[in-house]
């Protein structure tokens, strides 16, 4: 790894503060150019980063408004509160989960867990109740930590 590049040497007589701030932009450049570096250097990367930009905004982006909307109106607002408190439950589940396995294929455990996500959908538009839909709610938990 290199070394961090040179602070920017500061005008004559500026404030000790200035000096330092001159120094810490420079240094945030520095950084993300070199992740930008190591972005690069590992192709494998751009496609899970590609995967994950396609689903969001094909899959997760359609998915929360609509079934806010769905979930709202059929059930009322305390019970889209309680279906997303299951989500919550559910991340902290799957992150337990996630501290104590560690899989040889971490990606493909990954799109394994993110499986779940179609049983929350699926409980809406299947008309099924909250108890239902709260059930099926934890389930991207472990696969989608982004929550919704």
């Amino acid at each position: 790894m290199p070394a961090p590049a040179p602070a920017a040497p500061a005008p004559a007589g500026a404030p000790p503060a200035a000096r330092a701030a001159a120094g810490a932009a420079k240094a945030f450049r520095a950084d993300l150019a070199e992740g930008w570096r190591e972005f690069r250097a590992r192709t494998w990367l751009w496609g899970v980063i590609a995967v994950w930009c396609v689903y969001m905004i094909a899959v997760w982006g359609p998915t929360v408004p609509l079934v806010a909307v769905e979930v709202v109106q059929e059930h009322g607002p305390r019970a889209y509160g309680l279906v997303n408190s299951a989500l919550g439950a559910g991340t902290v589940v799957g992150g337990l989960v996630a501290l104590r396995l560690r899989p040889r294929r971490m990606l493909r455990a990954g799109a394994v867990a993110l499986v779940g996500f179609a049983a929350f959908p699926a409980a809406v538009g299947a008309g099924l109740g909250v108890p239902a839909m709260a059930a099926g709610r934890p389930s991207p938990g472990p696969g989608c930590p982004s929550g919704a």
